[in-house]
């Protein structure tokens, strides 16, 4: 047989391979993978050894093959053994490099108790961002949010009474631990991944896994950006936990003047949530409707706005204390969420939306930086 025979049955095995991922047929999916590497071997043995570009990419197929076998040993010892050829290609080195550190990370993954399939990834493009990279200030606020956005989630999905105040509580990041995790450079990206519990016993009382929380935090961002009024209040029917995920996704949202574009994966879809400098507006009116709604069996409150560069904000406390140029305003109504998000603002212009009861009481609403 020739290299061309063996090359195209290792192509028809993964194929086969493919299908049965598919299907939802892991073990049937990983054994046609492991067939085809062999065959995929058998082709390489057909090449002649001068033809480095050939012997290059064959290599890097048959350890790519072996690794979606499951045969991570057999995987990495392919990729060293042809790492060490002094005529093997930059494009191959490169590849099986990447494929030595996707084993590593793997491997890392499995020892911290986190599934990929447990993961969200955050993509920041356009504006001031990179290939791998960003400036500080401009990806702090979505990383924070990103974040949030999780542990909301988790105490969403565990019925949690909504937190007004203070950080999630150490019996709920004992069930459901978010991690932040580099992701491979393309634009600027991370991801949160979703430890579980060590014992599932911790958890009796509910029937929740980490791929649940990454299905939630998913779903609930999709209908904040799309259909804050109609599908969200569905998922969401809690006002307190509705108004928290809303203000969440907007500080996740573009304002153009940072990133033009944040997208959000999961590993079940292969679409994904696209935020935009319009979703914004999307979401800052239904914060406004929602609150409208809340106030109406609410004290008479006075709407005014506060402008100014915000110079302290107290983040331990369930109140804050905001400097607006010479003049101090303690607000109450915040939580972790709220405070941290207003200290992203630290030495900018900013717009508080704030309102004020009869005694005089500031309760905080939103803040923005000013255009």
């Amino acid at each position: 047989m020739t290299w061309r025979d063996h090359h195209d049955r290792s192509a028809e095995l993964a194929g086969r391979a493919e299908i049965a991922l598919h299907h939802g047929d892991r073990d049937e999916a990983m054994a046609f993978y492991r067939q085809a590497a062999v065959a995929e071997a058998e082709s390489l043995r057909e090449i002649d050894p001068s033809d480095s570009f050939l012997v290059g990419i064959t290599a890097v197929s048959i350890a790519a093959l072996h690794f979606k076998g499951g045969e991570e040993r057999i995987a990495e010892k392919v990729a060293y053994r042809y790492l060490a050829e002094d005529g093997l290609q930059e494009f191959s080195r490169q590849r099986l490099e990447e494929l030595l550190e996707r084993i590593r990370s793997e491997k890392q993954w499995r020892e911290a108790r986190l599934n990929p399939h447990a993961t969200l990834r955050f993509t920041i493009k356009g504006g001031e961002t990179m290939h791998g990279g960003a400036p500080a200030d401009v990806i702090e606020a979505p990383r924070r949010a990103a974040l949030a956005l999780v542990t909301r989630a988790i105490e969403f999905e565990l019925s949690v009474a909504y937190r007004t105040a203070g950080k999630a509580s150490s019996e709920t990041l004992q069930q459901f631990r978010p991690w932040l995790l580099q992701a491979p450079a393309g634009s600027y990206q991370f991801d949160v991944a979703i430890q579980p519990p060590a014992q599932r016993e911790l958890i009796p009382s509910h029937q929740i896994s980490a791929e649940d929380v990454v299905q939630s935090s998913a779903e609930i961002l999709a209908a904040a950006a799309r259909s804050p009024d109609a599908i969200l209040p569905e998922i969401v029917p809690d006002a307190d936990y509705r108004k928290a995920f809303l203000k969440i996704a907007k500080d996740l949202t573009p304002d153009d003047h940072g990133f033009r574009r944040l997208e959000v994966r999961t590993p079940s879809h292969d679409s994904p949530i696209v935020l935009h400098s319009g979703s914004r507006e999307i979401i800052a009116d239904a914060i406004k409707r929602l609150n409208a709604n809340t106030d109406q069996g609410d004290e008479q409150r006075e709407d005014i706005e506060i402008s100014g560069i915000l110079r302290n904000v107290h983040l331990d406390s369930e109140w804050i204390e905001v400097r607006v140029d010479a003049a101090k305003h303690r607000i109450t109504g915040f939580n972790e969420d709220l405070a941290t998000r207003a200290g992203g603002f630290l030495n900018q212009e900013v717009i508080l939306s704030v309102q004020r009861d009869q005694a005089g009481k500031l309760h905080f609403r939103d803040i923005n930086a000013t255009d």
